[in-house]
């Protein structure tokens, strides 16, 4: 009895005095903060001002803005309406998709090699191509796509 009474007086206590709502403002700094300190130096894409597709190396964050470089010149690009930023794979990730599909054909060759005596070379070549373009697409689908980055102030509960 004095337990469930300690218990609730407990919860509602900590329900009464708890932060109902965190300021967007502050978790938007804290996401800036730690995408300049995680992706400085990796080309990045967003929507820009009009819908324009803009894409460069991230050189710094400002409170204010991105600065990008594009091979010849820096620019600076207001990020106050930028909730998403996208990271482009590099030719590392094209080659661990790549390597990927290799050894899905790999792993689909000694699987028919196990489960069925002498097969074809025609079953042989169709079960290594399906291996292929299943690792493949696995690959692309996990290694080689743009990470979305999620840099406005919402909160998801």
């Amino acid at each position: 009895m004095i337990k469930k009474l300690f218990f609730s007086l407990v919860f509602f206590i900590s329900f009464g005095f708890s932060q109902s709502r965190i300021i967007s403002d502050a978790i938007r700094t804290v996401r800036l903060e730690n995408f300049q300190n995680n992706y400085a130096g990796k080309i990045i894409r967003f929507l820009g001002p009009k819908n324009i597709q803009v894409e460069g190396k991230l050189l710094d964050v400002t409170p204010e803005s991105f600065i990008l470089s594009n091979d010849t010149f820096q620019k600076a690009y207001s990020h106050r309406h930028i909730n998403h930023v996208y990271i482009i794979p590099k030719k590392k990730d094209l080659l661990l998709a790549c390597s990927l599909s290799i050894t899905g054909g790999v792993v689909s060759y000694f699987a028919l090699l196990v489960s069925k005596e002498n097969p074809k070379t025609q079953i042989i070549r169709s079960v290594v191509f399906l291996g292929m373009i299943t690792g493949g697409l696995i690959g692309k689908n996990t290694f080689y796509k743009p990470l979305k980055i999620d840099i406005s102030g919402k909160t998801y509960g």
